[in-house]
């Protein structure tokens, strides 16, 4: 892991992100943390929160992330968002409140 990606998953530690084994993917680092909304995934098991993720890469002196937020309708739709980038994760982040509300959008969508 380079200087770079340590930075970043020090940043996320910070804020209350936790590391877990993502199997799946080749990240460095892989983080999850539940936030808050109005509409949580129907598969949750708790009210009020969903989970994102953010898998963090090293690329040379390089850093580059995935922020990922999956959640299903209680009609068994589920919406898969990736936000990814080089290097800027504040940045990121901040995208996480309109990835959010995308999901929002989309499950309302099924509850009408």
């Amino acid at each position: 892991m380079n200087n770079k990606t340590q930075e970043h998953l020090d940043i996320l530690l910070a804020d209350g992100w936790v590391v877990f084994k993502d199997v799946l993917s080749h990240a460095d680092k892989a983080l999850a943390k539940h936030v808050p909304t109005d509409t949580p995934c129907f598969l949750n098991e708790r009210d009020g929160v969903i989970q994102v993720i953010i898998r963090l890469y090293s690329h040379g002196k390089h850093s580059s992330f995935e922020i990922e937020l999956v959640a299903t309708t209680k009609t068994g739709h589920a919406l898969k968002l990736d936000l990814w980038a080089y290097d800027e994760l504040e940045e990121g982040l901040a995208q996480i409140p309109a990835m959010i509300k995308t999901w929002e959008f989309f499950n309302n969508q099924f509850n009408q």
